[in-house]
């Protein structure tokens, strides 16, 4: 019993290569139809799972899943719902799929994160689905040039990622110049800043 303790002490005092959070939530929504002289409702539960893994002190890799269940009266109604609601967030490549697409009801998912980060030194280099946003403001920011996103979608918290290259480079205690450009196959879906 002794050396069995001894052995899990000293497994705990090696940080783990791995974190893993997420979360749960569900929203309702009702709207009085007084042509039907009924409600509507339309429900929404959110999960995310977001995974980080520490292979090296200098790398790591990140993998962050949004699923989304829905159904209620307005999914019903409209019978290209989900495929609306999937393909609004995709990038360069299509990091989504549809789980189940019923009358009534229907489940996707979505990686809005998935990227590899080198940190040595000054330099720190990300490549693969991140989110790049270089200031906030109140309403609608433009300063993030990648993904811009309306005020209004306040039941994603995250905000989408972009298919994309940032290299950063810290010249002091608070400096740093940064670089950082999306994949596009267009000139005109490509941005760099």
């Amino acid at each position: 019993m002794l050396l069995l303790s001894a052995t899990w002490v000293q497994a705990q005092d090696q940080p783990s290569k791995w974190a893993v959070r997420g979360y749960l939530k569900a929203m309702t929504t009702f709207l009085p139809a007084p042509n039907l002289d009924t409600l509507l409702t339309d429900h929404l539960i959110h999960h995310r799972l977001n995974v980080r893994w520490f292979p090296t002190d200098e790398l790591t890799v990140v993998g962050e899943l949004r699923t989304r269940v829905f159904y209620g009266d307005f999914y019903r109604g409209t019978p290209s719902y989900l495929e609306n609601a999937a393909d609004v967030y995709n990038d360069y490549l299509d990091l989504s799929v549809n789980i189940i697409d019923r009358q009534g009801m229907g489940v996707h998912s979505y990686l809005d994160r998935l990227y590899a980060e080198y940190v040595k030194d000054n330099w720190e280099i990300r490549a693969g689905r991140q989110r790049i946003n270089w200031g906030q403001n109140l309403a609608w920011n433009p300063n993030d040039v990648f993904v811009a996103y309306s005020f209004f979608d306040f039941d994603y918290e995250e905000r989408p990622g972009s298919d994309a290259v940032r290299v950063k480079y810290y010249t002091g205690i608070s400096g740093s110049v940064e670089i950082a450009s999306n994949v596009a196959d267009t000139l005109a879906n490509y941005v760099a800043a």
